[in-house]
């Protein structure tokens, strides 16, 4: 729904209704798509955080950007978990503490 109102604002979309939006929410139109990989980056990003191991790196972020750009490029599931840290050990080993 955020995503169709932004479009409506930066459009400046004035014949946009609330049957439009309710289309939209029941999947009758697709003005503006959904996009989920914001999600997924954002929730990579919270589970990386939580990782107790998260905090042997000086640049969380940068590291969980590493991180994230192998598996967004892979056919992995877009999903944190540990065993990353050791797999690409060697692209992140200039940020630990």
């Amino acid at each position: 729904m955020a995503t169709a109102w932004r479009k409506v604002k930066n459009e400046n979309d004035k014949n946009f209704t609330i049957q439009n939006m309710l289309d939209i929410y029941y999947g009758k139109s697709n003005y503006a798509k959904y996009d989920n990989s914001m999600c997924q980056w954002n929730q990579f990003v919270k589970d990386f955080c939580e990782d107790e191991k998260s905090f042997l790196y000086s640049n969380k972020l940068k590291v969980a950007s590493i991180l994230w750009k192998e598996i967004r490029d892979s056919k992995k599931e877009k999903v944190y978990h540990k065993e990353l840290l050791d797999k690409y050990s060697e692209k992140i080993k200039d940020y630990q503490k």
